[in-house]
Order: structure tokens, then C-alpha cells, then sequence
């Protein structure tokens, strides 16, 4: 079924050009230049065919006639140099400025919440982000050439018609003004379809990657039928909107035949009455024979980037919801200041939070970590802990109840600043396919390799870092391929020292090492939460013994607080 999406406006257009075109005002010079000399050229050319055949008629020297052919081709040569030019400077600017909209859409997205981020699986932004922008750039990087170059030829071709014979241009304009507007009402015909077939692209790319992130498990359980089941099912549907998008636009697309037939027609009817009463010689009419087929061929241009255009208003369309996507949670108006320096402090009172309405996740929950110390939060799976972290550094809001770092509430913070003060190390740090020092630095190119080497030094892991194949150099792939579960926590942890925050959150960070590996992560954990505050969600034993406090967690409620040190996992987990 066609989505009801509406064709973009003219203001959405102008817009997107005022706003990523401005900065390329230079190329846009060069391009204009170029096409307006092309232009020129293919115009005037027809009258050389015109006084050539004249020529040839009432036998001219040859000389005289070589010198117009060579003009000719000269000019033909010419047409086709600017063309070139000007198509390299439309290519140029064209993807130059999607670039800018792909960077804008992106950071756009990374702003927003992990509300939104649950609803939009990251195939989907992908297709969105560089799908979208791509169907624009396509019609942007010809909408110059094809689309005005070829209105200011037509332009240029009345102009001459007129000035050859005013019953001829009368003619011939009112054919270009009645099959241009045909045209262009015929243009919106496709427009839903095609956001359909977008809307549908970025599901099954959405599958794709949902299916590829769990590639390990469908093939240990044997679910890669259901998995090809269900990819079959996207691509049909991608098909079938494919399909119907492609055959609405065949009925502006078939316009360009209908339209050079009747233009050829009249050229000739003209041509026949105007030569038999003397008005025009055989040259003259060659040339008006080239000129209706050149006034055809702008027409026939334009209709066929009715196509792109089509795909260009939909991706717009989708572009504009995208930029219109907000997220539930905002930065305050005029947020307070965070400490700079130092440890954190964490109260939650009374909290009650949930992903789902009616499916509560934290039933009244509250506590105090004050500044400096450290509490490991235990608990069945599906019991809140990891929640907590996320209400901490306000990727969710609380339901009611307040949570305060630093002794203010977070809602009451700029996001930023508080991330700047808090680092997160999960179960999995992700980890980039980039060298270890771009990993510890997270590509931040102020960090040289002597100031990640001294954070890895206090943390007592540079021994590791110096054993690799190439040191901080070595390379890693995507998800950490080449480094064990081991090694891609204690670059996590080295992010995090790096960063210096006052408030250091590690989910889980021992749960999948073997003992050895853990004694070393251990003992970077403990230099990691030296002279900060530490909130730490655990199941093994060794990551309780450093912690301050133990809060006990069942079905989302406090079951227990312990605010001494632990050498025991707490019963029942």
C-alpha cells in the first residue's frame, strides 16, 4: 500500500540548497560559466547546418563549405568539452553538499535518546542517512545539467525560432509551454510510491543488520532458515514496491515519445507549407527541422529526470522526518553546573521506572553513594541493575523519584556535561577496527601515543600494551577480532582512565574473562577507582571484594544494603 506521505514542498527544497549549496558558491560560478558557453553553443549551431545546405544548393566554393563544416564540428567539439566541464563541477558540488547533509543527519541521530534508538534499528538509520541522501545527491549532481541547463536551452531555442519566423515560434512555443506543463503535473505521480519503496529498503536493511550482529547464535541453534525466511519476505516486499514505484513512473517517463513525434510532425508540416509558398529555403527548413528536434530534446531531458526527481522527493520527505525527530529527553533550558574536578556523589530517592508502560522495571528504589566510595549492585538477570546505570547518566528518565550526581538532578544537567564526568565500561566494550592507540583515544588526535602509554602505566597494564605485535600500533578489527574478551575490557578501562571522570559505572566488566585475565582487569579496576566514585554491577565474588557497599536487588526493589566490604557474593545470586 502507497504511503501518504506528501511530496516536499518548495520550501524544503530551497532550504536544502540555501543551506549545504551557499558554502560552494565558487564551483557554482565555474558550473554556471560552463553551461551558460554550452548552451550558446548548441544554439547557434543549427544555423551553420542552415547556411551549409543553402550553400550546397546554389553551389558554393568548396572552401567556403569545408570552413562552415569545420566551424561545425568545432562547435560540436566544443558543445561536448563544456558538457564534460560542467558535468565534473555538477558531480563536485553535488556530493560535496550531501556530505555535509549526510554529517548533519548523523550527529542529529547520535544526539538522540536510547528511546528512540530502541525504535530504529541502526540498518534503518543507515538507509535513511546515506540511502536517502544518495537519491538526493543523484538528482542534485544532474538537476543542474538536466534540469535548468535544459530550461535555459529551451529558452534560448524559442528565442531563435521567433527571430527565424514569428508563426514558427508562436507555434512551437505554445507545443513546449503545453507539453511542459503535462510534464510537470505528471511528475507527483510516483512520489508516495517511491517513499513507500525507501520505507520498505530501510526494513529489510534493518533486518540484514539485526540478522548479521546475531550471526553466532542462528547458526548455533540452527535458525538460518528462519533467518533466509524472513530476509525473502523483506526482499519481496522491496520488490513489490519496487515494482509498482517503477511502473507509476513509467507514465511520465513514456511522455518524451509522444512529445518528439508531435514536435517532429509540426517541423515538418511547417516546413512543407512554409517552403512551397517561398517563405523558406531547403537550408531553412533543415534548420528548423534540427531545431524542433533540439527543442524536443530538452523537453525529453527533463521528463527524464522526472525519475530521479521522484526518488530525490522522497528521500527529502524522509530526510525532513528525520530532522524532525526529537528526543524525549532534552537538555534544560538553563541547566546547572556540574563539578569539574573530584568525585561524584549519587543519590536516588524513590524511584520507579519503566521501558513499557504497565511493565515496571525499578519499583521504589533509593539509595546514597557518597562521593569517593563505591557500591557493586547484585541481582537476578531481568532485576534492574544495568537500568540504574542508564537512569545515572540520563539515558532514560525516571517515572517518578529524582536521581542526583553531584548532588543535583540530572535532569537539571546539560547531557554533555555530565557524560564528560562519567565513564561507562560494559560487558563488551565495543572496539573499532583502528590501531590500540586509536582505540584508547577514541581518535582523538590532541591524545599522543606517550600520554596513552602513561595512563596504561598507572592503570599497571602498559606490560600488555608493549607485548602486542606492534604496540599501541597494532591494528584490531571491528568488534574486536585479535584481542581476547580480556584485552578489549582493559582498553575500555583505559578510555575511561584517560578521560578522567569523577564517577567511574562498570556493568558486568569481569563476567566473561577466565580467573587469570580477571586478576589483571581486577587490579586495573582498582587503580581505575582510586580518588573516584564507583558504581559497579557484578555476579563474581572478586569484583565485590573492592567495593564499599553491596545493594541487593529483586524484581526491581532494594532487598538488601550492605555498606561495609564484601568478600562473599550475597545470597541468592
Amino acid at each position: 500500500m502507497a504511503s501518504t506521505a506528501a511530496a516536499p514542498g518548495l520550501n524544503a527544497y530551497k532550504q536544502l540548497l540555501t543551506t549545504y549549496l551557499r558554502p560552494h558558491r565558487r564551483l557554482l560560478a565555474w558550473l554556471s560559466a560552463l553551461l551558460l558557453l554550452g548552451i550558446a553553443v548548441q544554439v547557434i549551431s543549427p544555423q551553420l547546418i542552415g547556411v551549409f545546405v543553402d550553400g550546397a544548393i546554389r553551389g558554393a566554393p568548396q572552401p567556403e563549405l569545408l570552413l562552415i563544416a569545420a566551424l561545425f564540428l568545432a562547435a560540436s567539439i566544443a558543445q561536448q568539452m563544456l558538457l564534460v566541464g560542467a558535468t565534473y563541477f555538477s558531480e563536485r558540488v553535488a556530493w560535496t553538499a550531501t556530505n555535509g547533509l549526510r554529517a548533519d543527519l548523523a550527529l542529529h541521530c547520535l544526539t538522540l535518546d536510547a528511546a528512540f534508538h530502541e525504535h530504529h534499528t541502526p540498518g534503518e538509520l543507515i538507509e535513511r542517512i546515506d540511502g536517502d541522501v544518495t537519491a538526493v545527491a543523484s538528482f542534485f549532481s544532474q538537476f543542474v545539467i538536466q534540469v535548468i541547463g535544459n530550461v535555459l536551452l529551451l529558452v534560448g531555442i524559442l528565442v531563435m525560432l521567433w527571430t527565424f519566423d514569428p508563426r514558427v515560434g508562436f507555434v512551437l512555443t505554445i507545443f513546449a509551454v503545453v507539453s511542459l506543463v503535462v510534464m510537470l503535473k505528471a511528475r507527483q505521480v510516483a512520489v508516495p510510491y517511491w517513499v513507500t519503496f525507501r520505507e520498505a529498503s530501510a526494513r529489510l536493511f534493518g533486518f540484514i543488520e539485526e540478522r548479521l550482529n546475531g550471526l553466532e547464535d542462528l547458526r548455533a541453534l540452527g535458525a538460518e532458515a528462519h533467518a533466509v525466511n524472513g530476509l525473502g519476505k523483506h526482499a519481496h516486499t522491496r520488490m513489490r514496491a519496487a515494482s509498482i514505484a517503477r511502473l507509476m513512473s513509467s507514465v511520465p517517463f513514456a511522455l518524451p515519445i509522444v512529445v518528439s513525434a508531435l514536435g517532429i510532425g509540426l517541423s515538418f508540416g511547417m516546413s512543407v507549407v512554409l517552403v512551397g509558398a517561398g517563405v523558406l529555403t531547403i537550408g531553412a527548413a533543415f534548420t528548423l527541422y534540427f531545431y524542433t528536434r533540439l527543442l524536443v530534446m530538452p523537453l525529453s531531458r527533463i521528463s527524464n529526470q522526472v525519475e530521479e526527481f521522484q526518488r530525490a522527493s522522497a528521500g527529502i520527505v524522509r530526510i525532513q522526518e528525520v530532522r524532525a525527530w526529537r528526543s524525549e529527553i532534552e537538555d534544560p533550558p538553563h541547566p546547572l553546573p556540574i563539578a569539574g574536578s573530584g568525585p561524584l556523589s549519587i543519590d536516588l530517592e524513590h524511584v520507579d521506572f519503566a521501558y513499557r508502560a504497565g511493565e515496571p522495571v525499578l519499583r521504589d528504589v533509593s539509595f546514597a553513594l557518597p562521593a569517593g566510595a563505591s557500591l557493586g549492585i547484585v541481582g537476578r538477570t531481568g532485576s534492574g541493575k544495568t537500568t540504574i546505570t542508564r537512569l545515572v547518566v540520563r539515558q532514560w528518565d525516571t517515572l517518578s523519584g529524582s536521581v542526583r550526581v553531584g548532588g543535583i538532578d540530572v535532569r537539571g544537567l546539560e547531557r554533555a556535561s555530565l557524560r564528560r564526568r562519567v565513564g561507562v565500561v560494559g560487558q563488551e566494550p565495543h572496539v573499532f577496527a583502528a590501531s590500540v592507540h586509536h582505540n584508547v583515544a577514541l581518535f582523538d588526535s590532541s591524545v599522543s601515543e606517550t600520554r596513552v602509554l602513561d595512563a596504561l602505566e598507572e592503570l599497571g597494564i602498559a606490560d600488555w600494551a608493549r607485548q602486542l605485535p606492534n604496540g599501541l600500533g597494532t591494528l584490531v578489527g571491528s568488534g574486536g577480532r585479535g584481542l581476547s574478551a580480556g584485552e578489549a575490557q582493559l582498553l575500555g578501562l583505559s578510555r575511561v582512565f584517560l578521560h578522567d571522570p569523577g564517577l567511574v559505572i562498570l556493568d558486568e566488566p569481569s563476567s566473561r574473562l577466565d580467573p587469570a585475565t580477571e586478576r589483571l582487569v581486577t587490579s586495573a579496576m582498582e587503580r581505575l577507582l582510586r580518588g573516584r566514585t564507583g558504581l559497579i554491577v557484578a555476579h563474581r565474588p572478586a569484583t565485590l571484594e573492592q567495593v564499599d557497599a553491596v545493594l541487593v536487588l529483586d524484581t526491581g526493589r532494594v532487598v538488601d544494603y550492605r555498606p561495609k566490604i564484601v568478600r562473599s557474593a550475597p545470597h541468592g545470586v
